[in-house]
């Protein structure tokens, strides 16, 4: 940087020819030396002696070069009563070798003062030299004061200036009067000491008036306890002005504002191409103080049209302190850069910004650049214990443009007793990429960043091991920042010792976005609660693809996260691990009054007192879809989850597995008040130590769970019930809402309902709804378990609130209880016969449970519902104005189940002890008879069906099917004793001890019952017709007989030539599954009595033909017969 600027400097050879002087003379050292400053031919002054001045020297008014040539530095002594050299406007002065000292003015330079154009100062030093104030003088430069109406140059090298004093520069000052001056000073290689000054500039002063300009080059020195009061213990620089510092050392000055450098850079109109910069590089600045701001450098920048370019490159600042800004303050106006610099142990005593303060009101874009770079071990008393930026103007749609930029930079061990640890960012925006913050520490909110109304992004930056002792150990977010973290962004062991937000606290719609995932949370912890995460007041977190949560903790709730206030938390394809609750719920999510939406997900091992892994309270939701809930564990209640009062849950396509409560609800507890959800998922291996529910348990109160197409599998209450699902008892009166469907229970094992248990209060009415519709067991258990044989009944109509336009509902229970009914609506509404003020509602098992009944504004009444459906099965009536969904009243009607120990027989549609295939005769006794009749099906119960072709031989059945296996025959009759043998459509009989309805019932028209045979026999007047098989009235004329007669031939012939091809050729099933093997033995058996019974009596053709025609339509039918395919 140095090399490339423009060099102005005159050195002593670079001077015209002309005559050289040598002094020799001690005692006339001060006339000689004055003798040649005087004339204008002299050149070049050697001096060889030191002088003590007795008189003042002439002015130079030439160029004019005096080299000491003593053993040592030949001394020139201001004897503290006048200055040593002075400059007129048309000369210069190069000095060389030379000490001077103890010079004094009251008008500025206490040993030399030029308004030349040049002044140069190589292998000097500059002792003890004084400006003092006098009226009308300006006490600049307590050595050396240069100013000039034009360019003028002042360079020093090799030199020394120590113990000078000015009122403003100690050591140097210079003075740019107009805009036709440009004033340039280069300081190299030298030693700058112990000068002091009253006002400004402990050691180099310069002020540029309007107009002009000034560069300063200073390379190689060492800047060392300089400095009293005023701006600047080194450096004052104020103007339109640039500043090249290279290789310098800044020790221990002291200044008001700024401890080593106080740089102001000004407007310069018109001149907005002209350069400035400031540029520091290689150099260190140590133990330097600031009485107010600034402890190493003050940096303020009045000039909002022209960029000021500020860079620190390989700097290191180091034990710097000021009240504020330890280290440097800037303005948030133009851009600065810092590269490969280290800012550490600086401190600000009484305020913020340990190493950095940058605060502006101007609203101008601004950049503040970290490459490279630490910031360690710095402290603030207030805020920011390394870097605090602030603006006045307030984040817009478009953002802020007042930026902090940090790229492979580390923030280590700085401390702050407010807030930030390490940053504090106010209307601003950070960037961070491939950085990290660690081991900083906040005595209240934000261990490594406290935002406010900010933007922060981090890329492949981790923030691990900050504290802070209230919120947000790592970052604390606030007034609605936005917080987006990209790839590789990870927070690992921070804390929040005291309060919420271990990692991350989000307060005042503030947003927290991982779009891109990868994001890693680990070993974070908080005293109250969110381990992790911490949301508050409408704030929302999103983390995607590949996030992980690991090991985070708390000690109230939310051991990953914590999410209050109405605030969302949306996570997909993410991993939550091992979060833990010391004291409270929520081990891995804790949600109240919030909205959750988990997806793709797994969570796992982890644990609270409540709510093992998810715990919802205060009117929060939640979604969880593909996700994966496993290994969770709670003391007390909802191992995978609990959903308390006023909250709800929707679960689809999870699996919540192998979670551990020691109360209830070891899967997932749903609390009073509240609502679960959960389809196409499935909870496997869940455990309650001492209690129950180990699948799901639902809470006495007014709660709900619903559960479609849900399996229940290997659940444990070893000391408990419903190690599938636990419905508690309510306290009357709570509405219990409880509809299973399409549940699927393996292997669970309980102290009683091993599958469900439904806690109830014997003679206490029930308002509650309970329904498992095509639910399945396996292997086949009871799949509903109650306490107490307790009648369920209506919802009584007086605790209904009635919507607008519904006049009034009335509804009693009804009595005695339904115990069974068949189905013979489908969601139809009838009147029951003879009863105008009932409403019959028959639902179909199949249905959702739900009927929607639309009715007139003007009102419906009723006294009294009568409700048929499966035993056991709950239905849900919902009355509601025609096209108004809003306004509608519900009833809940639960059927009485199955008794202790019965079954309910699809096909019979009715409860019984005996299973399909067998029957009960006497319904005194439990005995189960297996049924192998041909021609007889028992649908388990008392309920049979015979078969076509078939018929009761007598009528006590109990006795002859449990005796004999062939009771049920061929119908056998003669002449008009015929009959189509008691079809199915005519004979579905329920068999008790007597027969149920009377034999005659069952008859069709021109039958009788005979007297061994049921319907066996044609009426008086009938007789059976060769066409058709059936009984039909006798013919009244010869002609009709005749016909009847002659056709009898033909039509046997007929039939058996049917038969006969049916039999050869019909395939095993057109369309259809083949024939049993068994059916079809039968169908030939039969086949063949019939025709050995044709060859026996041709003289019984006309019942042979009967018998043919019947077993023809049988074979027809089971060719053809369509078997269902078998649902689980």
């Amino acid at each position: 940087m140095l090399e490339s600027l423009p060099r102005t400097i005159v050195s002593a050879s670079d001077n015209a020819s002309g005559a050289d002087v040598t002094v020799l003379n001690a005692e006339t050292g001060a006339e000689d030396l004055n003798a040649s400053i005087s004339n204008s031919t002299v050149r070049v002054v050697y001096l060889r002696v030191d002088i003590t001045l007795p008189f003042a020297l002439s002015k130079v008014k030439h160029n004019l070069t005096i080299i000491g040539q003593c053993a040592a530095l030949c001394v020139l002594d201001g004897n503290f009563t006048r200055r040593i050299f002075e400059v007129a406007e048309a000369g210069s002065l190069v000095l060389s070798r030379l000490q001077l000292q103890n010079g004094y003015s009251n008008a500025g330079g206490g040993a030399v003062y030029t308004l030349g154009t040049l002044l140069s100062l190589v292998n000097c030093t500059f002792f003890n030299n004084v400006v003092e104030w006098a009226e009308g003088n300006a006490p600049e430069g307590g050595a050396v004061f240069a100013k000039g109406p034009k360019t003028f140059t002042v360079e020093i090298k090799d030199s020394s200036f120590t113990f000078n004093r000015g009122d403003n520069g100690g050591a140097v000052s210079m003075h740019v009067l107009n805009s036709e001056s440009y004033g340039i000073l280069v300081v190299e290689r030298s030693d700058m000491r112990n000068n002091t000054n009253i006002w400004n500039g402990g050691v180099l002063y310069g002020y540029v008036q309007v107009g002009g300009g000034a560069t300063w080059i200073l390379e190689g020195n060492t800047f060392e306890n300089n400095g009293y009061s005023g701006y600047g213990g080194v450096i004052y620089l104020k103007g339109y002005v640039n500043l090249f510092i290279h290789g310098c050392v800044f020790l221990t000055n002291a200044g008001y504002k700024g401890g080593a450098i106080y740089f102001d850079s000004v407007h310069q109109p018109n001149d907005e191409d002209l350069p400035h910069e400031l540029t520091i590089e290689a150099s260190l600045f140590t133990g330097n103080q600031a009485y107010v701001s600034g402890g190493a450098i003050f940096i303020q920048h009045d000039n909002f049209f022209e960029p000021l370019v500020k860079t620190f490159v390989d700097c290191k600042l180091e034990w710097n302190f000021a009240p504020a800004a330890g280290a440097i303050y800037m303005p948030t106006d133009h851009p600065v850069t810092f590269m490969s610099t280290v800012l550490s142990s600086n401190s600000a005593t009484a305020g913020a910004g340990g190493a950095v303060f940058a605060k502006s009101g101007s609203g101008f874009e601004f950049l503040l650049q970290f490459y490279d770079s630490m910031l360690a071990y710095n402290s603030a008393v207030g805020n920011a214990g390394a870097i605090f930026l602030e603006t006045s103007r307030e984040v817009n749609q478009e953002g802020s443009k007042v930026i902090l930029a940090l790229s492979n930079t580390t923030l280590k061990r700085n401390t702050a007793s407010g807030n930030g640890g390490a940053l504090q960012l106010t209307n601003a925006k950070v960037i961070m990429r491939q950085s990290s913050c660690r081991d900083n520490a906040a005595s209240v909110d934000g261990g490594c960043i406290f935002a406010f109304s900010a933007q922060i992004t981090l890329e492949g930056t981790e923030l691990s091991h900050n504290t802070a002792a209230n919120s947000g150990g790592a970052l604390k977010a606030t007034s609605g920042c936005h917080i987006t973290l990209l790839s590789g962004a990870a927070f690992h062991g921070n804390a929040a010792i005291f309060s919420y937000g271990g990692a991350i606290s989000a307060f005042g719609n503030t947003q927290v976005v991982s779009p891109i995932g990868l994001l890693h949370l680990s070993g974070n912890e908080a005293g109250t609660y969110g381990g992790g995460v911490a949301l508050f007041d409408n704030s929302v977190f999103h983390a995607a693809n590949g996030s992980e949560f690991k090991a985070n903790r708390a000690g109230t709730a939310g051991g990953h996260l914590h999410a209050a206030a109405s605030s969302v938390v949306w996570m997909e394809q993410s991993v939550l691990d091992g979060g833990l609750i010391t004291s409270g719920h929520g081990g891995a999510l804790s949600i109240e009054e919030s909205i959750l939406e988990l997806a793709h997900s797994r969570l796992m091992n982890s644990a609270a007192y409540h709510g093992g892994g998810i715990l919802l309270r205060s009117r929060s939701n939640a979604s969880l879809e593909y996700v994966l809930v496993r290994g969770n564990s709670a003391l007390s209640r909802g191992g995978g989850l609990r959903v308390e009062s006023g909250s709800a849950v929707r679960i689809n396509h999870s699996e919540i597995s192998f979670n551990h409560a020691l109360d209830m609800g070891a899967g997932m507890e749903v609390a009073a008040n509240a609502e679960g959800f959960v389809e196409n998922s499935s909870f496997v291996g869940n455990e309650v130590e001492k209690g129950s529910g180990g699948g799901v348990s639902l809470a006495s109160g007014m709660a709900s769970i619903t559960l479609l197409n849900v399996s229940f599998e290997e659940g444990s209450t070893p000391r408990g019930h419903g190690a599938g699902v636990y419905v508690a008892a309510p306290p009357a009166p709570a509405i219990l809402e409880t509809r299973l469907v399409a549940l699927r229970f393996v292997n669970n094992s309980a102290v009683a309902g091993p599958n469900i248990y439904w806690e109830f209060v014997a003679d206490r009415d029930e308002q509650a709804e309970l329904d498992c519709q095509q639910c399945t067991v396996a292997p086949l258990q009871s799949e509903l378990y109650a306490s107490s044989a307790a009648s369920f009944v209506l919802l009584q109509a007086g605790e209904v609130v009635l919507p607008e336009g519904l006049e009034s509902i009335s509804a009693r229970p009804i009595t005695p209880p339904i115990k069974y009914a068949g189905l013979d609506f489908y969601g139809n509404v009838a009147q029951e016969p003879g009863m105008d003020d009932v409403a019959v509602f028959s639902l179909d098992a199949t249905l959702s449970g739900t009927l929607t009944v639309p009715y007139q504004q003007t009102g419906a009444e009723f006294n009294r519902l009568s409700v048929t459906g499966r035993p056991g099965a709950s239905y849900t009536l919902v009355f509601q104005p025609w096209q108004d969904s809003w306004s509608s009243v519900t009833l809940k009607v639960a059927l009485q189940p199955c008794q202790a120990g019965d079954v309910y027989i699809e096909t019979a549609q009715t409860c019984s002890t005996c299973e399909a295939g067998s029957i009960k005769f006497d319904n005194s006794t439990d005995e189960c008879t297996s049924c192998k009749n041909s021609g007889l099906t028992c649908h388990g119960g008392d309920a049979f069906t015979l078969e076509d072709g078939y018929f009761m031989a007598e009528l006590s059945i109990h006795a002859a099917c449990a005796e004999r296996s062939a009771e049920c025959v061929l119908a056998r009759t003669s002449e008009c004793d015929w009959s189509p043998a008691c079809s199915s459509t005519a004979n579905r009989n329920n068999m008790g001890g007597a027969l149920a309805v009377p034999l005659e019932a069952q008859c069709g028209e021109g039958y009788q019952q005979g007297t061994t045979v049921l319907c066996g026999s044609c009426e008086a007047g009938y007789q059976l017709s060769m066409a058709t098989g059936r009984c039909r009235e006798c013919p009244t004329s010869v002609a009709e007989r005749v016909g009847a007669a002659s056709v009898v031939p033909l039509f046997v012939i007929m039939l058996a030539g049917v038969y006969l091809l049916v039999r050869q050729k019909a395939p095993a099933g057109i369309g259809s599954p083949p024939l049993d093997p068994s059916e079809s033995e039968e169908r030939d058996s039969v086949a063949t009595a019939a025709m050995h019974a044709a060859g026996r009596r041709l003289d019984r053709a006309q019942n042979f033909g009967r018998i043919l025609a019947n077993n023809v339509q049988k074979a027809i039918a089971l060719n053809h017969f369509h078997r269902p395919v078998g649902q689980y």
